[in-house]
């Protein structure tokens, strides 16, 4: 529980360190959960997708759904700008550059990882347009969209991106900056309301999307593999000296 005595300190909270510790149950039922974690993420995502396909299916808003896109759309005008800036972090031109920057860092790893995910959650929430697609806002409500849409609007694609890349990104950043991976996609989905381009339940679509397609992204395992025949020449030679050192020694 090194983690958490660490986390602990910092929040001047000894006390809740000290009964984990000295709670055998506490502390194995921690360790359950970060064993089993992967699935029920992944049982999670996806049972949040499924309710919110069945309630987006009542072919118009419920609501509180309704009542909670009034409240968001009807911020101040002056928003608008920042907002449509925002809402380019969860699309194809912000995914493009991001993997550009992580290819000339030399990250292949994270490029992998993002490529796989951002695509993983792209194809997905295309796939639910195409069968459980609903229409937009400006459809359902008597409302003038802000920003240019087409399409069903539920799943979200740009939540599903959006979350899809900031949790790739925020799984190699340090944990100080997690916050901004928090940021990011609370931002993605507030903007797409705010500009009238999605219902709630579009954003909770896509969001499920963008956390399964994370998580199963995220242990899949890494290998790196060389074709190259220098590298193999080096391992052969490599190999027949240790060969001839052993005989020698025997």
């Amino acid at each position: 529980m090194i983690f958490i005595a660490k986390a602990g300190a910092g929040l001047n909270s000894s006390g809740i360190c000290y009964y984990i510790e000295k709670k055998p149950k506490m502390k194995s039922l921690i360790q359950k959960l970060k064993i089993l974690h992967p699935s029920l993420h992944l049982v999670f995502a996806t049972l949040l997708f499924i309710i919110s396909v069945i309630l987006s299916q009542m072919g118009e808003m419920l609501g509180w759904e309704k009542s909670l896109f009034l409240a968001i759309y009807n911020w101040p005008e002056i928003l608008r700008l920042p907002f449509i800036v925002i809402t380019w972090f969860g699309s194809i031109q912000v995914f493009g550059a991001f993997t550009l920057l992580f290819l000339f860092l030399k990250k292949k790893n994270i490029v992998i990882r993002f490529i796989m995910t951002s695509a993983l959650a792209y194809l997905l929430s295309g796939l639910g347009k195409s069968i459980w697609g609903r229409t937009r806002p400006n459809e359902l409500l008597d409302i003038v969209a802000r920003d240019f849409s087409y399409g069903p609007g539920f799943p979200s694609g740009h939540t599903a991106l959006a979350v899809a890349m900031a949790l790739t990104i925020g799984h190699y950043l340090p944990k100080k900056y997690h916050m901004i991976v928090v940021l990011w996609i609370v931002g993605v989905a507030l903007s797409r309301i705010y500009l009238g381009i999605h219902a709630p339940l579009d954003i909770v679509g896509g969001f499920a999307i963008g956390w399964f397609s994370y998580m199963l992204v995220r242990h899949v395992r890494l290998t790196p593999v060389s074709f190259s025949k220098h590298n193999t020449s080096k391992e052969v030679t490599y190999t027949k000296k240790r060969e001839k050192n052993k005989r020698k020694t025997s």
